[in-house]
């Protein structure tokens, strides 16, 4: 009777040492998953975000990004045990004056995680000028603006915007726009201010000072009756007006 509970107790002992190492290995105590940086800046315009990953060798990880970030990298691959492999991202352009801020978590099978946060600069609201002296005749105006979707023109009656800023797209890339600038007829010189601002909430706007000439003060011409002679190849000739 004792001799059949050794053997019981024996095996009852192997048992347990075997389930204890499988447990050992599913967990891989040793193992770590390190992302070599904390916290990375991107441009407004985007660009490749880049690091290097050490994880378990053969094991699955999830990567998680938000949906401005791309994953270029099949997470499914093959490492030695605590490799470092460095992998890479898209983060696509910014869509806002405000300044964004995500994470790209990676999760491997096991459980092990860590992350990666990528701090995105807004859109800076910008023109190429910020004054503009125009004829009295008027004419047209060229301006480089670099704004976001859904940006607000605000003019004076004499000068008008020819593009739609609510379907002109201009995005981060910088892109030209025009304004017509009506012809001045009155006998004084006039100034006024086009006003650009940000469709969101940041608040942020730009100005162009417009100075334009007078134009032909008619009250001021003087009324001649009479006659006059001119010479014409020798001969002379008399115009009444």
């Amino acid at each position: 009777m004792k001799k059949m509970f050794f053997y019981a107790a024996a095996l009852c002992l192997t048992a347990v040492g075997f389930a204890s190492c499988t447990a050992e290995d599913e967990v891989f105590p040793d193992a770590v998953v390190s992302i070599t940086e904390e916290e990375v800046a991107v441009p407004a315009a985007g660009g490749a975000v880049s690091f290097n990953l050490t994880a378990p060798s053969n094991e699955a990880f999830t990567v998680k990004t938000p949906e401005w970030i791309e994953f270029n990298e099949d997470a499914t691959i093959t490492r030695g045990v605590n490799s470092s492999a460095a992998y890479h991202f898209t983060v696509a352009p910014a869509e806002s004056c405000q300044e964004r801020t995500g994470a790209i978590y990676i999760v491997a099978a096991n459980g092990l995680q860590d992350s990666l946060v990528v701090v995105q600069e807004g859109v800076e609201l910008a023109v190429d000028i910020t004054a503009a002296e125009a004829p009295a005749a008027g004419g047209v105006l060229a301006v480089q603006l670099t704004a976001v979707p859904g940006y607000t023109v605000t003019c004076p009656e004499w000068i008008v915007m020819n593009e739609d800023p609510a379907t002109t797209h201009v995005g981060v890339q910088t892109a030209e726009v025009t304004f017509t600038i009506a012809q001045n007829t009155g006998a004084d010189p006039r100034e006024g201010e086009i006003v650009i601002a940000c469709g969101d909430a940041c608040g942020k706007e730009v100005k162009i000072a417009i100075a334009q000439q007078r134009g032909m003060d008619l009250s001021k011409m003087v009324n001649y009756a009479g006659t006059f002679t001119s010479l014409y190849d020798g001969i002379a000739y008399n115009s009444t007006i």
